[in-house]
């Protein structure tokens, strides 16, 4: 394992390296969300790896990574992620490198797959790569189990994450290769997309592929379909519950996103008095305890109003701020130069289907990126990632011998 930050560092901070810029600087440019200038230079902390033990891993090792990323304040800040090598001697231009993205948590530091035993549950999933001969990087992004806030579906955050902790791994660990794909389910499609956006920022490591798996896109439009399904009241309480509790919990984790880069956002405000209860548990709990928690709420509010705007007032989702933050955050506006590859089941209620056909649309129409799409039947917003699984892996396979 190597101890210097030198090889990954970019080439084109060489020279501020060479100036004698203690632990080394990086440039932050003002596109994708940052409010720093192009000409900021920020010190660059060193990285920092630890041996830890994950019980479900077939890892032949497996590491803590403390990394250094350009924040959302234009600040340097330091993140963990997950290093996962094989078992068994490197190739001989090392091992590739998949960088997992992982699906939406919480914004509370509890929520970080780095402090949990099974990386949230992603690591039975994980031993798909490793079997099939690649290290694993996987980040928790900004501001979860580390300072600050963690800025919800902030696309350039999320990318440089992806994209700062893979540059980091290669250049502590001797035995993996500069080439990389990233690979991401949900919220981690989002980052996944994010992160070959902005890959050409790391020009240290080379992007081979993306595999976005059912990812977050078009939030404006969706959010308006389940607030469709919340107020038919001629819907059975069944099928409106379900859809205001994804709603809610979509909406508050996004009002997070907006206050983390936002100074002038007053969170407790958006939540208001009613809302104040959900709020302390964003700050506490993990997604499936919160949607817990809106469950004994959601129907008390539906049968009482006809909506819960007694929780969170529709108003503030729908505010101005909170209508910029996710149209500037959204993928597929800029163009990715490595094969994409969009999966998305069919009966998925989370991420809609129109939703990834919109995206693939963008993408191809805007920007020219043009990436595949692979839809599955049956399968829903959780079982997408292993009924996937060996379409993505022959697709990344088949990127990166192509290469």
């Amino acid at each position: 394992m190597k101890m210097s930050i030198a090889k990954w560092l970019p080439a084109t901070l060489a020279m501020a390296v060479l100036a004698g810029c203690e632990g080394g600087a990086y440039l932050v440019s003002d596109d994708a969300g940052t409010n720093a200038s192009a000409e900021t230079v920020q010190p660059l902390p060193q990285t920092v790896v630890r041996a830890v033990p994950l019980a479900g891993s077939d890892a032949g090792s497996s590491y803590l990574m403390s990394y250094p990323m350009p924040g959302v304040d234009g600040q340097s800040s330091t993140e963990n992620a997950i290093v996962l090598v094989p078992q068994g001697d490197a190739p001989e231009d090392g091992w590739p490198v998949i960088a997992w993205a992982h699906p939406t948590t919480g914004v509370a530091d509890a929520c970080a797959p780095s402090a949990s035993a099974d990386l949230r549950g992603a690591d039975v999933y994980l031993n798909g790569w490793l079997a099939a001969g690649y290290a694993v990087v996987a980040p928790d992004y900004e501001g979860l189990g580390t300072d600050g806030p963690h800025p919800y579906l902030n696309l350039a955050s999320e990318g440089r994450a992806v994209n700062y902790a893979v540059e980091a791994a290669v250049g502590e660990f001797d035995t993996f290769s500069s080439r990389y794909a990233v690979v991401g389910h949900s919220q981690g499609g989002h980052a996944a997309l994010g992160a070959g956006e902005l890959a050409a920022e790391n020009p240290g490591i080379e992007l081979t592929a993306v595999v976005a798996v059912a990812p977050v896109s078009q939030v404006d439009t969706q959010n308006q379909a389940l607030e469709a399904v919340v107020g038919d009241d001629s819907l059975l309480l069944t099928e409106r519950v379900p859809a205001a509790i994804q709603r809610l919990l979509f909406g508050s984790l996004i009002l997070h996103g907006v206050a983390g880069v936002d100074e002038t956002f007053d969170l407790a405000s958006a939540f208001g008095g009613s809302g104040a209860p959900l709020l302390s548990a964003l700050e506490t709990n993990c997604l499936e305890d919160l949607s817990g928690i809106l469950a004994g709420s959601v129907p008390g509010a539906l049968l009482l109003g006809g909506d819960t705007d007694s929780i969170i007032d529709s108003s503030v989702i729908a505010s101005a701020p909170v209508a910029a933050y996710i149209a500037n955050n959204e993928p597929g506006r800029a163009a990715i130069a490595a094969p994409v590859l969009l999966q998305q089941g069919l009966a998925d209620t989370t991420v809609f289907p129109v939703s990834t056909n919109a995206l693939r649309a963008t993408m191809t129409q805007v920007n020219g990126t043009a990436p595949d799409l692979l839809t599955y039947t049956d399968a829903t917003h959780s079982s997408i990632v292993a009924d996937g699984f060996s379409d993505a892996l022959n697709f990344v396979t088949g990127a990166f011998a192509a290469e």
